[in-house]
């Protein structure tokens, strides 16, 4: 079968693999459809062998790699290294497809069964998957497969808001309004939020408004703190959410300082 990598240079490669296994408490998936997220992608291209040991020298990467450890554990830290590290790294995160065979103590999903898929360590852009139950989820009438591939990252976005725990009325300020930053904005007022958007792209900006977003800012170096105070009529945000790859010191600080 295909399945797309990335080499320890940060290209992409097509390559050929087998079928993966069909081992107990998974089921074998054939891909209709694999969302391809451009940020997280792209950062993950530019995660290569030769630059890693610079990064260890950013206080901001070694402090991830250490709250990665405390969430997740130190095995799946490991792996996740070991993938970054080596020659080639799959990609993909969240797809859907059709059920072509099942584990022999799997008894809620069957062959035939149309299901998205999700997590970095199973759902990569490949033609068939062997993925933990827990890791799919059949798709519900009426919705289309290439709708139910972004299950995955439509939960990062309500995993995030679930967090940030809004209250009626509060208000968040969301900064990076990509695809998560977009889905973000309407989960938050779903929340009954009143949301604050801050993007680099002003066309993103208005498609938020379009969305239910209240009120956003194109994002300049000087990162307009009062524009912030101002709608929050001087008490500041009752939570930031940063949806965005650039990680920058002086963005997550000057976000802080908002709150």
């Amino acid at each position: 079968m295909k399945q797309i990598f990335r080499d320890r240079k940060g290209k992409i490669v097509v390559d050929d693999v087998p079928v993966p296994a069909l081992d107990r408490g998974k089921v074998l998936v054939e891909v209709m459809y694999s969302v391809i997220s451009s940020g997280t992608e792209s950062r993950s291209l530019l995660s290569t062998k030769e630059d890693f040991s610079q990064k260890l020298k950013n206080p901001l990467s070694v402090i991830r790699v250490v709250g990665k450890a405390s969430r997740k554990g130190l095995p799946s830290l490991y792996r996740n290294l070991k993938s970054k590290l080596s020659v080639l790294a799959p990609l993909g995160y969240s797809c859907a497809g059709k059920v072509i065979n099942v584990g022999d103590d799997v008894r809620d999903i069957a062959e035939g069964d149309l299901v998205a898929c999700m997590s970095a360590e199973y759902a990569y852009h490949a033609e068939y998957l062997s993925i933990p139950r827990n890791l799919v989820v059949k798709i519900p009438q009426p919705v289309e497969m290439k709708d139910a591939a972004f299950t995955m990252i439509g939960c990062i976005a309500l995993h995030a808001v679930r967090n940030v725990r809004v209250q009626l009325g509060e208000h968040v300020v969301v900064v990076g309004l990509g695809l998560i930053g977009q889905i973000v904005v309407q989960l938050l007022k779903l929340s009954g939020a009143k949301v604050y958007g801050i993007d680099t792209l002003p066309n993103r900006i208005a498609l938020a408004k379009k969305l239910g977003l209240d009120e956003g800012i194109v994002l300049k170096p000087s990162y307009q703190l009062e524009d912030v105070m101002s709608w929050t009529q001087g008490t500041g945000a009752d939570a930031v959410l940063v949806c965005t790859t650039n990680t920058q010191h002086d963005i997550l600080r000057k976000t802080a300082a908002v709150c």
